[in-house]
């Protein structure tokens, strides 16, 4: 939201919460920050809340009395607005971590960085504007629970970009404007930022003044930010001092209520494709997804973009790049199918998908509709005249398998069929599943596992087709072609060499993500060149 707001062309850009409303007094501190004549300026204000029960308000000039009086500063609900004046000045100096919004660290980090950066002046605006939260219900303002994976992966952000986790030597001297009203009138104030701004950097507590005419001392407020969020000093180390992202917490967190994840297996030489395949997927709003890294530097990468990530049991700590048919790559492949295994005991669902496979739209729905016992999965088969269902056809890049016994039993063969074989993992599938020469295969479409009476069913080729297919990769419009024929995904395969791979998404204009800014890149209304995080 940050990299949107900062892509409009207005005179001022405002980035409030949705839940603080604001009264009418925004439009005044507006126009007395502007006629400041800071060039550069960040604004910067948290909120009070109020009882719900307690709110009688008759006329719209008593709300900033009201709220004067009966609010309460909410100390542990963090910056509820920016505003800043756009310009070629950034908000602050690096590069702005992908943080999970609503997971904490993002706030604190982002205001830290603007102070330390000097870019801007800062100004608290919290006392002359008045913003407040309602309560309902005996509601309370309470910081994000400290154990989520998404908590600890924003900790881990905010202690490796920039400078949040240390203050720099200079720090003390840096100066953070106070706008605060006195009488009728918007009073305005430089200090330094020393202690004050210390406090409004990790918790948001608000600096409060013994006087209206000097910075006066910080008093320390009586709050309960018992969360991680909010104990930053003496909880961020502890929280990154190692990382461990378990597959069983992960699961419960991500999986979707049917118990659905997608999943991917990647290596670190693939990072940039990952980065474009998540991008699609939270494009297409699909939250559901892990990634299992295979080795020691994805794994580390993935822990700094923010994502659900877990190691596989691949044996590898290094990030050799495996080119396909190398055996490298065979043996990496394989981590793949045991990893599906590992998730279906435990439970959950698999849509497996491979990073180089675009999705122009959701397929889950139409994945489950094929029901339990049935295993829908891509054909490799690029040749119109022939079925899809040839044999060593069936794709392992992208597949969709339930959690059910006959399953689970057919994949535990799969792993065992793929470690004594000297190919890589996806022949082990086809031979598996449909038979040595397809002698299980089931008219043109479908094969029958005779053992546990697992059904594959090849996809449609014109929904979901392989690279080499219908040469959708060589047409002059990609995306046009792949929506005459109604796509659903398009594999990027049947093309050796990872950068390759990466050249001809590119040209095809379904590349997702721009590696400089570590951004999703999106196209917004009036703003094509914009990039935008999710």
């Amino acid at each position: 939201m940050v990299a949107r707001a900062r892509s409009a062309s207005s005179g001022v850009v405002v980035l409030v919460d949705p839940d603080v409303v604001l009264p009418p007094s925004l439009t005044k501190v507006l126009s007395h920050v502007r006629s400041l004549q800071h060039r550069h300026w960040l604004m910067v204000a948290t909120s009070k809340t109020l009882p719900g029960s307690s709110l009688a308000i008759d006329k719209l000039h008593q709300v900033e009395d009201y709220v004067s009086k009966n609010g309460r500063w909410s100390e542990c609900g963090g910056v509820k607005l920016w505003a800043w004046n756009p310009s070629q000045v950034p908000l602050h100096a690096g590069v702005l971590p992908p943080f999970r919004y609503g997971a904490g660290f993002h706030n604190q980090w982002m205001l830290n960085e603007a102070i330390a950066s000097e870019l801007r002046v800062v100004i608290d605006v919290s006392e002359a504007l008045g913003a407040f939260q309602i309560l309902l219900n005996n509601d309370t303002i309470q910081a994000p629970p400290s154990s989520t994976w998404e908590v600890d992966a924003n900790a881990r952000l905010a202690r490796t970009y920039g400078s949040y986790a240390f203050k720099p030597p200079h720090f003390s001297n840096q100066p953070v404007a106070r706008l605060f009203p006195c009488g009728s009138q918007l009073c305005h104030q430089s200090c330094d930022a020393g202690g004050r701004s210390q406090a409004l950097m990790t918790s948001f507590r608000r600096y409060v003044h013994e006087s209206e005419s000097s910075c006066g001392k910080l008093s320390a407020p009586q709050l309960d930010c018992s969360s991680s969020q909010h104990q930053v000093s003496g909880n961020l180390s502890s929280i990154t001092s190692g990382y461990s992202y378990q597959l069983e917490s992960l699961l419960l967190k991500v999986s979707s209520p049917d118990k659905v994840v997608v999943l991917t297996v990647v290596s670190h030489s693939y990072r940039d494709m990952l980065m474009s395949w998540v991008c699609r997927l939270r494009h297409l709003n699909v939250t559901n997804y892990l990634v299992a890294t295979i080795d020691k530097e994805m794994y580390q990468f993935g822990i700094l973009q923010g994502l659900p990530v877990f190691r596989t049991e691949s044996g590898r700590s290094d990030s050799k790049d495996c080119t396909f048919g190398s055996s490298c790559f065979k043996t990496v492949t394989k981590s793949k199918s045991r990893t599906v295994l590992r998730i279906l005991e435990l439970g959950y669902s698999v849509l497996f998908s491979d990073v180089d496979v675009y999705w122009f739209s959701s397929p889950i729905q139409e994945l489950m509709a094929f029901g339990l016992g049935v295993l829908a999965a891509q054909t490799d088969e690029y040749n119109e005249k022939e079925a899809v269902n040839l044999p060593r056809r069936l794709n392992s890049g992208f597949y969709f398998a339930w959690s059910d016994n006959a399953t689970i039993v057919s994949f535990r063969k799969i792993v065992k069929h793929a470690a004594k074989s000297k190919l890589s993992e996806q022949p082990s599938f086809y031979d598996v599943l449909c038979g040595e020469d397809g002698k299980h295969r089931k008219g043109n479409s479908s094969c029958v596992e005779p053992e546990t009476n697992l059904t594959v069913e090849f996809l449609d080729r014109w929904r979901y087709p392989n690279g080499a297919y219908k040469l959708i990769w060589d047409s002059k419009d990609v995306r046009g072609t792949c929506q005459r024929l109604g796509c659903v995904i398009l594999h990027n395969n049947w093309k050796t060499g990872h950068q390759q791979k990466i050249e001809r998404q590119t040209r095809a204009g379904l590349w997702e993500y721009d590696p400089e800014t570590r951004m999703c890149s999106r196209a917004w209304k009036n703003h094509e060149n914009s990039k935008h995080f999710y």
